[in-house]
């Protein structure tokens, strides 16, 4: 063969490997790879033990737990199918590390939980959507502060506690659907006197994964 010849021959077969390769991730794998990432810095509020003046339990005061109403979140498909997230929400858990019923991740006996008001939208494959997010209106009450949030009755954060933030999701794929997705964005001990500003991890905190599977088509 001549030296041209040689050269057509290797440009044919590298070219023959990349098509392969390409119909092989393309055709016969399922890539399932959606990520998330916060976009600006939220925050969650534990008050100080104030007294309730609705109450009438023997306890009269109470902690208010705010968390920023609004949240904006970047959603990224770097797999090669379409994924549909459906709705979103933030729960915060907490556990005094006593033993009796254990946490798992983002349950447990004593956790709150709020849905955002999010229509459920598509990710196709390559794709980055921007999504702001509300607390839906009808869940939380509306503190002094202006911030959305719940008030821990008998259930108060006491110094010591083990608090786990998670944003959840719902989501699915063409052959399969996830409920309840649950992601830790947020795990700390509470401080000796638990009130204060605690603030969620921003875009520079990483990037948080919902759906990691591969597997073959057929």
């Amino acid at each position: 063969m001549k030296s041209n010849d040689w050269a057509i021959f290797a440009v044919s077969f590298v070219a023959l490997v990349v098509s392969s390769i390409t119909a092989y991730l393309t055709l016969l794998v399922a890539d399932d790879d959606v990520r998330f990432v916060i976009n600006k810095s939220v925050n969650l509020h534990i008050d100080k033990l104030v007294a309730d003046t609705v109450s009438t339990a023997r306890d009269t005061r109470r902690r208010e737990f705010a968390v920023s109403e609004q949240q904006s979140l970047s959603f990224m498909n770097s797999g090669n199918r379409p994924v549909m997230i459906g709705k979103a929400s933030i729960s915060v858990v907490l556990y005094d590390g006593k033993g009796g019923i254990l946490p798992n991740k983002c349950r447990g006996p004593r956790n709150q939980t709020l849905d955002f008001e999010v229509a459920p939208f598509v990710l196709r494959p390559a794709e980055v959507v921007v999504k702001e997010m509300t607390i839906l209106a009808n869940q939380g009450v509306k503190l002094e502060n202006g911030m959305k949030g719940f008030i821990w009755d008998s259930l108060q954060p006491a110094p010591g506690d083990e608090l786990t933030i998670c944003l959840t999701f719902d989501a699915a794929t063409l052959d399969a659907a996830y409920s309840e997705i649950d992601v830790v964005i947020k795990k700390e001990k509470l401080s000796s006197e638990p009130h204060g500003l605690i603030y969620l991890p921003d875009f520079s905190a990483g990037v948080y994964s919902i759906i990691a599977r591969r597997s073959w088509r057929w």
